[in-house]
């Protein structure tokens, strides 16, 4: 099963002009930051229910770019991981 995050954002206006944002971050599989997750789904999603997605590339890095004031939700999915299947040895026996 994937694994989703959901992170909430407010981009707020500072100065009377409009001036796009950028929005961009890593993902990483741990706090160490050693292990970049690479192919992660990251959607935004504005608070009037547009979105747009990106893909982490093998960095781990995503960037969103033009985005204008207002609220929004960042949510990444991670890619299902492929089952790992072990070889085993029958009982008794040895490998050859």
């Amino acid at each position: 099963m994937a694994r989703t995050a959901r992170v909430r954002l407010n981009l707020e206006v500072i100065e009377d002009r409009a001036v796009p944002a950028t929005l961009s971050g890593t993902v990483v599989y741990d706090t160490t930051s050693s292990g970049a997750a690479s192919g992660v789904e990251v959607v935004l999603t504005r608070s009037d229910a547009t979105t747009v997605s990106a893909t982490t590339d093998a960095a781990g890095a995503y960037a969103f770019t033009g985005l204008g004031s207002g609220s929004y939700a960042v949510q990444f999915n991670a890619p299902r991981r492929p089952a790992t299947r072990c070889r085993r040895r029958p009982v008794g026996r040895r490998w050859s």
